[in-house]
């Protein structure tokens, strides 16, 4: 069973917020100032009310989480036991069922992005590929990669461990800065690129413009991750829209 919960707001900085579905989103609210940062579209499905200290066993040997594995995890990341278990329970069921040593295993990005709790967010690629650890550079996902997506998207993760990664999912050419490329990629992503929400190119220039006003501290062009996480700082909604719940 999954519960629906759709935050479709988005903050723009500073003191302003538009909503992107297509009968809200008007065109005097495309172009504003500011830094656009997403709250996110997330799901919550009902969690097996196992004891923390569980160890979920998936009918092999190899296929279940050893106490020294689930302490190690948790010492690792920013969740709790029980929240391990359950993202194993999910990984396990992103794979084949005749795969047993899954923990040696990659779910494919195709997989991962269906899942319920990112297949309506707009940045399930980027997603998947920053935290991918693939050597192919193709998205997919082991376990321990699953663990620290979750980790960093969890309400115990920490704003500048937060910002870091939503900066890495900005920042589509991996080059360490956003530039105007990668700030037209986020708005596209942001308002869906569809004829009744795609800004004209006029609007486009002065919403980027205005971002980096805002954001480009040394004037060099571009907004780099200090100058981000300066803008994220003055967003108080963002730690908390930052998340995936499973």
């Amino acid at each position: 069973m999954v519960n629906l919960e759709v935050y479709a707001q988005v903050t723009v900085l500073p003191g302003r917020s538009i909503f992107l579905s297509r009968s809200n989103l008007s065109k005097s609210d495309k172009v504003s100032e500011g830094l656009l940062i997403p709250l996110c579209v997330f799901f919550k499905r009902s969690r097996n009310q196992s004891h923390p200290g569980q160890i979920w066993n998936m009918g092999g040997s190899a296929s279940h989480l050893s106490k020294e594995q689930l302490s190690e995890y948790q010492e690792l990341t920013f969740l709790t036991k029980q929240d391990i278990l359950h993202a194993y329970r999910i990984f396990a069921e992103l794979l084949s069922k005749d795969l047993v040593d899954f923990q040696n295993t990659r779910v494919s990005k195709d997989r991962i992005c269906e899942m319920p709790e990112l297949k309506a967010n707009p940045f399930r690629e980027r997603i998947c590929m920053v935290f991918s650890t693939a050597i192919e550079k193709d998205g997919s996902m082991s376990f321990e990669d699953f663990l620290d997506m979750l980790s960093a998207f969890s309400d115990s993760a920490t704003p500048e461990i937060k910002s870091h990664y939503a900066f890495r999912i900005f920042d589509f050419d991996d080059d360490g800065t956003l530039d105007k490329e990668d700030l037209k990629k986020l708005v596209n992503c942001l308002t869906g690129g569809t004829s009744d929400t795609q800004l004209t190119e006029a609007e486009m220039n002065q919403l980027i413009q205005n971002i980096l006003e805002e954001s480009d501290i040394d004037k060099d062009g571009t907004v780099n991750l200090s100058e981000f996480q300066h803008v994220i700082s003055r967003s108080p909604d963002f730690v908390s829209s930052f998340k995936i719940v499973l």
